[in-house]
């Protein structure tokens, strides 16, 4: 089992992967609809996990299970950052 240190590290790494990704897709966008500037896929799969997360934390379900949910919602977020707001600084 994870610890709160662990669920935070895995979850940071799914921000900027979500980042990464955003940030990529500036220079080839993906060839499907876009909402908000995020392809429409990523926004029905986070709010899918957003409803998934309340549902679980409502009902008491398994912790990971709310937190598989919560990742595509972390996951949606650094997309977004990456693709509109990031800007990489010159090392």
């Amino acid at each position: 089992m994870l610890t709160f240190s662990g669920l935070w590290k895995v979850a940071r790494w799914h921000f900027w992967r979500g980042v990464s990704s955003g940030f990529l897709d500036r220079r080839q966008p993906q060839p499907v609809p876009y909402l908000l500037g995020v392809p429409r896929h990523l926004v029905g799969r986070a709010t899918r996990g957003a409803f998934g997360m309340l549902k679980s934390l409502r009902l008491r379900r398994d912790p990971s299970e709310t937190f598989t949910h919560e990742l595509k919602v972390v996951d949606l977020a650094g997309f977004f950052y990456g693709r509109l707001l990031y800007k990489p600084s010159d090392v």
